[in-house]
């Protein structure tokens, strides 16, 4: 599984040019969760509600310091703060 923003994602690129793609051109199953413009909080989030879908043991999250944390500032006001 992987969690993160736009870079876990894989946005602007094309499927072999992702982190996601890459593990599956080395035949991993992949469920890639990653979503542009989330942060820590929403991520985490991601990672409980389908935890159960996609059953494993190895999670890839990636997380940028660079805003990731900022974002996290916002979604403690939101309901998300419930993760």
């Amino acid at each position: 599984m992987l969690i993160g923003d736009s870079f876990a994602e894989g946005a602007c690129e094309n499927e072999g040019g992702t982190i996601a793609g890459y593990l599956r051109s080395e035949n991993y199953l992949v469920a890639n969760l990653a979503r542009s413009g989330t942060s820590a909080l929403h991520q985490l989030a991601t990672y409980t509600e389908y935890k159960n879908v996609y059953p494993t043991k190895d999670v890839i999250w990636i997380l940028f310091t660079g805003n990731d944390l900022h974002g996290l500032r916002q979604e403690k006001t939101t309901r998300l703060v419930n993760y």
